[in-house]
């Protein structure tokens, strides 16, 4: 759920690094070093101490928010001052803009022209000076005793009118503080390159009507992205089906999960089938406590399928198919197998279910479904074995069952794919040598892979190798052969915001939860990472704070979160954070994060490394 952004009427303030490019271009560590110490110890404590709020550190840059106008010339004076005076001929040189205007406030945000003209206007600004707007100025006439250099009239990109400039001082270094009244009163005048000068004396701060200003903590972290509530989705005329764990005569006293396993067999099947949206087994195979059709209202399905399995006469399976639309159930009994051979049962289960649904040309659709990974019945037992103790959280135990099913069959794609993605554990594992346990997971495939997971590892090491492009082709490949995948989609998004592509990662990653309604709490990483990406710090902390709270040993997303805390000023949280990292990861540092961010845009990795260099790593 997005919150209607609210407006307010607030001084604003931008302030960047002359020359920030060439400086990092020369010297990346000693600029990035210097910038960071700034930010940290001159910047940050000015604006806190004259009542601002730091909206985000960009990078080199800062965007801030104040009560008056008043209050944001003394930051800014403040913060010019005392960088001016520093003797290395090396300093950084600031350039601040102020404007007074309109803002929008969403997710802990401001957006809004009058932030546009307040970045246009600093810009403007001489290195190591201060200039503003003329609302910004109307609201300091008579009212502070410095000096004011009238600019004239800009044009600048993407604001229709040209803005009326004046710059604070000529030597900010030279002036007095603020509340100092002692300059003697002086006539103004106008005009292009003319002298204005305010009469002396300070009044009361202006308030600019913004009662109750600290609106922002005060907001609901909501980020852009759909959360797991209940969803009603259509897509077209193609049915939604919901496939629940099958319940088995014999409970879970053979030791396998041959009855999950058995249904999750039946949904990767039925996955395949281009008429028909299958929910991932992630959410259909979830909530055990709720009838068919209280979880198919969650899951927004048309139908939902449960199952038993009977042990009595061999391997036999009776269906229950539940349509969403008119409360009407109907049975379906699959004939019964060898008790080894589970594949025969599945396929008979996957005929049965689209005989029974509406699903054009049936046979057809049956034929064109890809046949069974493995021939062989004890090797596939044991992969659903694996299945099972990984979805339980139990890695190591699934890790023992794939190597089994691997000795049965060495050709078990899937298989492979999950020993794989288990070894490289991208999302919890630690960070101290990810990148190589990525390039063994590689290893560990077969030659041609060809299952979705083996896919999926192939993708991720391309990834790290920092080919983006390469990576985006594959995993857009993989959506378009498994178009019912959900963490296909889910893999897709997060690719997307390393490549910039914000608003389209946004919509694969919503496409993957209206697949997967219930969402592991790899969606929820993912989401923050794409927050943080697209400026979002405070909604992208509540998202990994939510995938931290559904898997505590989630480590990655806890980089994003001590950089959008650090950005946001809160220095202290995002150190006690890196203590938590550092609980799991003694040996990681800023350069093996950087290896874990391959961005196209080198200002999108920076600015989580600042926010991370900011924490203390």
């Amino acid at each position: 759920m997005t919150l209607k952004p609210k407006r307010r009427l607030a001084a604003i303030f931008v302030a960047d690094v002359f020359e920030f490019s060439r400086m990092m271009a020369e010297d990346e560590a000693g600029t990035l070093t210097r910038i960071l110490d700034q930010q940290k110890t001159v910047i940050t404590p000015e604006i806190n101490r004259h009542d601002g709020r730091v909206i985000k550190l960009m990078g080199d840059g800062v965007l801030a928010v104040f009560p008056s106008v008043i209050s944001a010339v003394e930051a800014a004076a403040a913060i010019q001052r005392r960088a001016n005076a520093d003797p290395d001929p090396n300093r950084l040189k600031l350039r601040i803009g102020l404007n007074l205007g309109e803002v929008m406030i969403a997710d802990h945000d401001i957006y809004g022209d009058g932030v546009n003209v307040a970045s246009r206007i600093e810009a403007l600004a001489r290195p190591g000076g201060v200039a503003m707007s003329a609302a910004a100025y109307d609201q300091l006439r008579n009212k502070i005793p410095y000096e004011f250099e009238d600019c004239g009239l800009h044009k600048v990109k993407n604001i229709p009118e040209p803005v009326q400039v004046y710059f604070l001082g000529k030597e900010l270094a030279e002036i007095p503080k603020l509340n100092l009244s002692v300059l003697p009163k002086k006539s103004a005048t106008t005009g292009s390159g003319k002298v204005i000068f305010a009469a002396s004396g300070l009044v009361a701060v202006m308030l600019l009507g913004l009662a109750g200003y600290w609106w922002l903590p005060g907001l609901g972290a909501s980020g852009s992205l759909s959360g797991a509530s209940p969803v009603a989705i259509a897509q077209g005329d193609r049915p939604r089906i919901a496939v629940r764990a099958f319940t088995d005569s014999v409970g879970a006293a053979d030791g396998g999960g041959l009855a999950i396993g058995l249904a999750e067999g039946v949904i990767a099947r039925l996955a395949q089938v281009p008429n028909l949206t299958v929910i991932a087994p992630h959410s259909s195979l979830a909530q055990s406590d709720l009838s068919d059709h209280s979880l198919g209202q969650q899951l927004g399905a048309d139908y939902v399928v449960s199952g038993r399995i009977d042990r009595r006469d061999g391997l036999a399976v009776s269906l229950d198919i539940l349509d969403l639309h008119t409360a009407l159930q109907s049975l379906v009994g699959v004939p019964s197998h060898s008790q080894q051979d589970v594949l025969a049962l599945q396929s008979a289960v996957v005929r049965d279910l689209l005989i029974h649904l509406p699903v054009p040309d049936k046979e057809a659709q049956f034929r064109s479904l890809a046949v069974d990974a493995t021939d062989n019945s004890d090797a596939y037992l044991q992969l659903i074995r694996a299945r099972s103790h990984l979805r339980e959280g139990r890695p190591a135990e699934g890790k023992q069952a794939l190597q089994q099913a691997l000795v049965l069959d060495p050709d078990l794609g899937e298989a492979r794919g999950l020993l794989a993605m288990a070894h490289m554990d991208l999302f919890s594992g630690k960070l101290e040598g990810m990148t190589g346990r990525i390039s063994e997971a590689k290893l560990m495939l077969s030659s041609g892979a060809t299952s979705r997971q083996e896919r999926q590892v192939e993708i991720i090491s391309t990834l790290l190798e920092d080919d983006v492009p390469s990576a985006l082709s594959q995993a857009r490949d993989l959506q378009a052969d498994y178009p019912n995948y959900a963490d296909g989609h889910a893999l897709l998004a997060w690719l997307l915001i390393f490549a910039g592509e914000l608003d389209e990662a946004a919509e694969s990653l919503d496409f993957a939860k209206t697949l997967n309604p219930f969402p592991p709490a790899t969606y929820y990483a993912i989401e923050a990472e794409l927050l943080f990406a697209a400026g979002q710090d405070d909604a992208a902390l509540a998202a990994a704070d939510r995938a931290i709270a559904m898997d505590p040993s989630a480590q990655r997303v806890r980089l994003f979160r001590v950089a959008a805390l650090a950005n946001s000023g809160g220095f202290d949280e995002a150190a006690a954070e890196l203590v938590v990292i550092a609980k799991r990861d003694r040996g990681v540092g800023l350069q093996e994060a950087a290896d874990l961010l391959p961005y196209t845009a080198p200002e999108a990795r920076q600015r989580v490394l600042i926010g991370l260099r900011l924490a203390g790593l």
